[in-house]
Formats: structure tokens, sequence, C-alpha cells
């Protein structure tokens, strides 16, 4: 099935602690965890859209935030065994299309991606690997994903420095193809009221939540 790009967003917040949602989506977490099947992923992907078609509330600890990040960051990196050409597996592109779904609608999930540079988000994720797959679609979702985050965090404004030059016209050529919407913010409140400014106007430093460096 072709991708594309989100329609209209439902802008979710969170507020309160630990809800049925929460108890569940550790649940799905852990089974990501333990084993990278694409049966768990579908049912979180699932799981998550029909609360997102049905416009509820999707109500999210930190601490579940941090955890579903960590773990699909990590398989986000995962490639096939084929020493000669590796390529992402299924589940890595899975990852990578269910952070950025979390990270458009979640309010705790955007914080947990503010404190990243835009250089070591993109290495965690494998951004370059992910845009030189031959799957059309997964890198034009690849490209729509660094297009929200340059969109929407002044920090992350630049969007090449998430990658490195060897991709930057697969990246040029797939904005073209993304629709007008895709460029606007439909997270503002992280566009109003970033921490930090642009990439680029500070130094670095590293301000990983812990949980990432364990």
């Amino acid at each position: 099935m072709a991708y594309r790009a989100s329609q209209d967003l439902v802008h979710v917040t969170t507020e309160g602690s630990s809800s049925p949602l929460d108890v569940d989506l550790a649940v799905l977490i852990a089974r990501i965890q333990e084993s990278p099947d694409a049966s768990n992923y579908a049912t979180l992907q699932r799981f998550f859209q029909e609360r997102i078609d049905n416009q509820m509330a999707v109500h999210i600890s930190k601490e579940n935030a941090t955890r579903l990040c960590r773990v699909l960051m990590l398989r986000a990196s995962d490639k096939t065994e084929n020493k000669l050409r590796p390529q992402m597996t299924q589940t890595a592109k899975m990852s990578l299309e269910l952070l950025f779904g979390f990270a458009r609608e979640v309010d705790e999930v955007q914080d947990v991606l503010e404190p990243f540079g835009a250089t070591e988000l993109g290495n965690r994720l494998k951004l370059e690997r992910h845009l030189m797959e031959d799957d059309p679609d997964h890198v034009l979702m690849t490209t729509d994903f660094i297009t929200f985050l340059s969109t929407n965090y002044p920090k992350f404004k630049d969007w090449k420095a998430f990658v490195g030059p060897s991709v930057h016209d697969i990246v040029l050529q797939n904005r073209d193809s993304l629709p007008k919407r895709s460029f606007d913010q439909s997270a503002p409140r992280l566009s109003s009221a970033s921490h930090m400014p642009p990439e680029g106007l500070f130094r670095p430093v590293s301000v990983v939540p812990p949980i990432f460096l364990r």
C-alpha cells in the first residue's frame, strides 16, 4: 500500500498519571523488546491508530514514552544479515513509522525526542540507511518524518543536520512529493515554546535521558 502523508492530525494531549492505556502500552512495549515480531508491531499500530481514528485522547506516562522511544529507536537500526548488501529489516521500517506516528500525536514522545541533537538522532535512527532503501514508500515516509522534525522543532530547523550530504538529493527529491500539509506546524507547542535554540547556535551537550545510556 502506497505511503500517504497524514491527513489532518488529531493533536493528542496527555495529562494526569497512569491510565489503562499506559498499562496496555507497557505490555506492548515489553513484547516488542522481547521479540521484534511483526505481529507485535501490527498490534501496537492497530492499538494506536484506533484511538487516533476515534479521536480518543492518548494518555501516556513519561516513563512509558521514554521506554517506547528507546525500544523503537533501537529496533529502527536493525539490518538483515546479508553481508554484501544489508537492508533494513521490516521491523526496523515499522519501528521508524511507529515512532513517527507517536511523535506527531503524543506530547510526551515529543518531549523525549527534543533533547537529542539532530545528528545524534539521525544516527540512532539510521535515517541515512532508511533513505537508501529500495522501498519508495518507506523513503517518502522517512522524508516526511525528517520534515516533521525540522518544521516543528526550532532546534531541528536545518533538516540537513539529520543526514549526510550523500542522501541530501534523496531528501530533496522526496520533499517535492510531499503535500503542503507535511510542512505545516502540526505540533505548534514545540514551535512556539522550544527549550533550545536552533542547532548550530549552541555548543552541543548531551542531555539524553539516562535510560538511553544503559
